[in-house]
């Protein structure tokens, strides 16, 4: 059984975390040290700079 929503035209665009989709989220990322020098994890930070580089 498919309910519409009370209120909304079938088939329109509803927002839907009009609070959070957009808003500025903090991203941190700790690795002690001594894992830091790792190829893999090395290569994973270097990754996620390149990912939030343009940001």
């Amino acid at each position: 059984m498919d309910l519409a929503d009370p209120g909304e035209v079938e088939g329109a665009l509803v927002p839907v975390l009009a609070d959070v989709v957009g808003r500025e989220q903090p991203l941190r990322v700790s690795v002690p040290e001594a894992l830091s020098e790792l190829p893999k994890i090395r290569q994973v930070l270097e990754h996620i700079r390149r990912i939030i580089a343009p940001l």
